[in-house]
């Protein structure tokens, strides 16, 4: 076992056209404006997609969906329709062409700014041009550690 199997990471969807990916490895760049990147293996179809689309959607679900987030991570896309084999809904975006995830609790909405390319994967940087949330219904993050998933602590602690 590697560190990064050790290391917790937050669970989202990434949707490219019509296609869904589950990434592990997304960071917040910037808040003003809000620029998000995510790392993406260059031999993975999403990456094939990310460099041919102008956006793409970042969405947040819950526990429930833990089948579907193995799902797309086994299967591609290139030849199988993640929706289809999810059951997870296809949803229009407001300002990009990438669907989003009805079921997501938190969906971005994301134009391609900028990639940089490393050698097994690529840095895709996206702004955030708009998000949904289901008010009520954001838990906290689900997270994954090497082959499980569980929700990060909901205790606060104050300093």
């Amino acid at each position: 076992m590697n560190i990064l199997e050790k290391i917790p990471k937050p669970v989202a969807l990434i949707t490219v056209m019509e296609n869904i990916m589950p990434c592990y490895n997304f960071i917040v760049l910037e808040e003003d404006p809000l620029l998000i990147g995510i790392s993406v293996h260059t031999e993975r179809f999403t990456h094939y997609l990310l460099n041919r689309s102008f956006d793409f959607g970042l969405n947040f679900v819950d526990i429930s969906h833990v089948g579907a987030i193995n799902y797309t991570g086994r299967t591609t896309g290139e030849h199988t329709d993640k929706f289809y084999g999810t059951k997870l809904t296809k949803k229009p975006a407001k300002l990009i062409r990438s669907y989003l995830i009805e079921e997501s609790i938190l969906s971005l909405e994301c134009v391609k700014k900028d990639k940089i390319s490393f050698s097994e994967h690529t840095l895709f940087i996206g702004q955030v041009v708009n998000f949904e949330s289901k008010d009520g219904e954001f838990k906290i993050p689900l997270a994954y550690d090497y082959r499980r998933y569980t929700y990060q602590s909901d205790e606060v602690i104050e300093f």
